[in-house]
Order: structure tokens, then sequence, then C-alpha cells
């Protein structure tokens, strides 16, 4: 298994366990319920994770790129920089969700804030998670940007 080969493996991760916060995240703010702020902390702390492995193998297989039918330098470079802003928001609700693990139960307010906090800007996130998947998927999957081998389809005779 080569660079390349991790980060397709690894590179939905984000994604899924970001659509997954939100609704953890929001289940934790509507019961309080500590069990339901630990996953959401502990979710949030993963797709942090999971993003940063994400992007350091994408960046170890990129010279394996450059070998594919239909590369361009663009795409990579597309990719590359939706991939990093994607990847600042999701080591912010990492932060965010590790920061949310340390508030004391007393503090009421500031755990709603928290973790609401936490529920937007996850929301946020995930349409720069989405852009940097699609980036992504359209230097493997040429048919996205319309290059491949397979037609586009186009309105026939009415």
């Amino acid at each position: 298994m080569n660079a390349l080969h991790a980060h397709l493996a690894l590179n939905h991760f984000p994604i899924v366990l970001a659509v997954l916060l939100i609704a953890v995240a929001f289940v934790a703010i509507v019961l309080e319920a500590r069990e339901w702020r630990v996953a959401a902390a502990s979710l949030a702390i993963l797709v942090g994770l999971t993003a940063g492995l994400a992007v350091y193998t994408g960046e170890q297989g990129e010279d394996l790129t450059r070998e594919m039918a239909g590369f361009t330098r663009e795409l990579v470079e597309s990719h590359e920089a939706a991939a990093k802003q994607a990847l600042y928001l999701c080591l912010l609700i990492g932060a965010l969700g590790a920061g949310g693990l340390f508030i004391p139960d007393g503090r009421l307010h500031l755990r709603r804030l928290a973790f609401s906090s936490l529920f937007l800007l996850t929301l946020i996130t995930v349409f720069f998670l989405i852009r940097a998947g699609y980036t992504g998927g359209s230097i493997s999957h040429p048919e996205i940007h319309g290059h491949g081998w397979l037609p586009r389809l186009e309105a026939g005779p009415e």
C-alpha cells in the first residue's frame, strides 16, 4: 500500500465523521447529557485527526498522481487548496472539542456556547470538506470534469 492508497482510504473519514458530529452535537446541546457531550467532543477530535492524516497522505501521494491519465497540475492545486482550508477548520473543530471536554459541569452557559459553536462550525466545515472531496474526485474521476472516457450527457432533439 502506497501513500495514495492510504489517502484514498482515509479521505472519506473526516466528511462522514463531521456529518455524524452535527447530529451528535445537536443532541448534546438539546439533552445536555454528559455522555453526549463526551461523544461530540470525541468525534470532533477524530475529525481533526483524520483530516490531518488525509492531508498528510495526500501530500505524500501527490507525486504518484503525475503518472495518472488525465492528470493536470491545476486539478491537484485546486484540491490541495480546498483540502488545506478544510483542514484548518477541522483542526479548529478538534481543538474546540478537546476544550469542551474540560468545561466543568457547573459552567452551563460556557458549555452551551462551546457546543453550539462546535455545532455551527461543523455545519460550515462540512461544505468545505465536500468541496475538498469534489476537487479530489476530479483528479481520480475524470468523468466529473468532462475530460474522461465517459461521454457527457446532453439533451437530445425534441
